[in-house]
């Protein structure tokens, strides 16, 4: 049985309800589930280059923009931006 010439990019596929997904054939959802995975890796590469430069770029002047408020600060253990010790 050749592959369909209408299957899903995972553009598409992004945009397809479960019920439509579930209902293409066996071997169009592996392919999917292999791109997909291969894109995700892509990806996470993508990212580590990317936080590599930044942390390179700019080191220790890389902040969050929003302080985190105090009422969440204290109980997650968090002083001044630092991991307090309980």
């Amino acid at each position: 049985m050749p592959f369909p010439k209408n299957c899903p990019d995972l553009e598409q596929l992004a945009h397809m309800p479960p019920q439509e997904i579930a209902a293409l054939p066996a071997d169009v959802l592996a392919v999917l589930q292999h791109k997909s995975e291969t894109a995700l890796k892509c990806a996470k590469a993508i990212k580590t280059q990317l936080d590599g430069a930044l942390a390179l770029k700019y080191g220790e002047q890389v902040t969050c923009s929003l302080p985190i408020p105090r009422s969440l600060r204290e109980p997650l253990g968090l002083i001044a931006g630092h991991l307090r010790r309980r």
